[in-house]
Protein backbone atom coordinates (compact mmCIF):
# COMPACT_ATOMS: atom_id res chain seq x y z
CA UNK A 1 0.00 0.00 0.00
CA UNK A 2 2.05 2.85 -1.64
CA UNK A 3 0.88 6.54 0.22
CA UNK A 4 1.19 9.37 -1.89
CA UNK A 5 1.91 13.36 -0.90
CA UNK A 6 -1.46 14.00 -1.60
CA UNK A 7 -2.45 11.16 0.91
CA UNK A 8 -0.42 12.61 3.90
CA UNK A 9 -1.39 16.31 2.98
CA UNK A 10 -5.18 15.22 3.62
CA UNK A 11 -4.34 13.41 6.87
CA UNK A 12 -2.73 16.43 8.43
CA UNK A 13 -5.87 19.18 7.11
CA UNK A 14 -7.98 16.36 9.04
CA UNK A 15 -6.00 16.38 12.13
CA UNK A 16 -5.68 19.67 12.16
CA UNK A 17 -9.49 20.02 11.38
CA UNK A 18 -10.30 17.74 14.78
CA UNK A 19 -7.73 19.83 16.76
CA UNK A 20 -9.78 22.57 16.09
CA UNK A 21 -12.98 21.15 16.18
CA UNK A 22 -11.82 19.54 19.59
CA UNK A 23 -10.93 23.21 21.05
CA UNK A 24 -13.84 24.84 19.84
CA UNK A 25 -16.02 22.15 21.89
CA UNK A 26 -13.16 22.52 24.99
CA UNK A 27 -14.04 26.61 24.43
CA UNK A 28 -17.89 26.00 24.35
CA UNK A 29 -17.83 23.90 27.20
CA UNK A 30 -15.85 26.79 29.42
CA UNK A 31 -18.62 29.21 28.02
CA UNK A 32 -21.29 26.60 29.58
CA UNK A 33 -19.64 26.13 32.53
CA UNK A 34 -19.27 29.26 33.59
CA UNK A 35 -22.40 30.29 32.39
CA UNK A 36 -23.84 27.33 34.73
CA UNK A 37 -21.44 28.94 37.92
CA UNK A 38 -22.79 31.84 38.06
CA UNK A 39 -26.35 30.87 37.83
CA UNK A 40 -25.35 28.63 40.94
CA UNK A 41 -23.65 31.04 42.52
CA UNK A 42 -26.82 33.29 42.33
CA UNK A 43 -28.98 31.08 43.42
CA UNK A 44 -26.63 30.11 46.40
CA UNK A 45 -26.85 33.78 47.07
CA UNK A 46 -30.31 33.89 47.05
CA UNK A 47 -30.87 30.42 49.45
CA UNK A 48 -28.05 32.40 51.70
CA UNK A 49 -29.95 35.94 51.95
CA UNK A 50 -33.51 33.52 52.67
CA UNK A 51 -31.99 31.47 55.30
CA UNK A 52 -30.35 34.73 57.21
CA UNK A 53 -33.18 36.64 56.98
CA UNK A 54 -36.07 33.91 57.39
CA UNK A 55 -35.04 31.31 59.64
CA UNK A 56 -34.73 33.74 62.80
CA UNK A 57 -38.37 35.14 61.66
CA UNK A 58 -39.31 31.80 61.61
CA UNK A 59 -37.64 30.78 64.74
CA UNK A 60 -39.61 33.68 66.33
CA UNK A 61 -42.70 32.85 64.89
CA UNK A 62 -42.33 29.25 66.08
CA UNK A 63 -41.66 30.12 69.37
CA UNK A 64 -44.94 32.74 69.56
CA UNK A 65 -46.98 29.70 68.60
CA UNK A 66 -45.24 27.62 71.20
CA UNK A 67 -46.38 29.84 73.55
CA UNK A 68 -49.53 30.78 72.36
CA UNK A 69 -50.25 26.59 72.19
CA UNK A 70 -49.22 26.65 76.22
CA UNK A 71 -51.35 29.01 77.04
CA UNK A 72 -54.37 27.59 75.51
CA UNK A 73 -53.88 24.48 76.64
CA UNK A 74 -53.86 25.78 79.92
CA UNK A 75 -56.36 28.11 80.02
Amino acid sequence: MERTLRDAFEWVILGLLAVVGALLLFWLGGWVFTLLGRVFLALADLLWALLRYALPVLLLLGVGYGVYYLLKRKG
